[in-house]
């Protein structure tokens, strides 16, 4: 085992449980961090002491973010031209959970929830018509959580954005800013998250 630490088996950490029980609940919801799965408490703490909360292992003070990386080691995913300031700060409990959780991505609480915590404002709020990923709790179908090369953190250019479902050639019909996209852009005619007359 590594100097001054005590590796505890994978599949041999259920020793845990009877004293975390929450644990063992979080082994039960549909989405389960991959080392809960497998029963392996001891990659991520140590069993006996630590410098940190949770007793977690190897890990500096808000240096959060580097320690998921040594498993989840995509940092392209983080290093975007825009970043979203939790995943710089490496504040990835503002959103994740780290044992389990019901919803996708093990976030805390759904997209909509999580986005409301820190955007106060959400220009969708009090609105007669909202867009079909914002009213489905979608934020992700847009944006990007953690880092992207488009501003407000886009997935794509707005205009190729829009096209991924709005069927181009039956837009550019309808609206003449799809005609012309090069030169103008959808946001001219409508917001993409709510409008209180234009239909989406």
């Amino acid at each position: 085992h590594k100097k001054g630490q005590m590796e505890i088996p994978v599949g041999k950490a259920k020793l845990c449980l009877p004293c975390h029980s929450e644990i063992e609940k979080a082994r039960k919801l549909r989405f389960k961090h991959k080392p809960v799965n497998s029963a392996n408490c001891g990659y991520c703490h140590d069993p006996h002491a630590s410098q940190h909360r949770y007793l977690l292992r190897n890990i500096k003070p808000g240096k959060a973010q580097k320690y998921c990386f040594m498993c989840h080691r995509s940092k392209k995913e983080f290093n975007r031209k825009v970043k979203h300031d939790p995943a710089v700060k490496g504040r990835c409990s503002r959103c994740h959970v780290a044992h389990g959780s019901s919803i996708q991505g093990l976030l805390r609480k759904s997209q909509t929830q999580l986005c409301a915590e820190c955007h106060k404002k959400l220009p969708w709020r009090g609105r007669k018509v909202v867009h079909g990923p914002v009213a489905a709790g979608s934020c992700g179908g847009c944006h990007n959580p953690h880092s992207a090369d488009h501003a407000k953190l886009l997935k794509l250019p707005i205009e190729k954005l829009c096209v991924g479902c709005h069927e181009k050639e039956r837009m550019a019909k309808i609206h003449i800013v799809m005609a012309d996209a090069k030169k103008k852009s959808c946001t001219m005619a409508m917001v993409p998250t709510t409008y209180p007359i234009m239909s989406l």
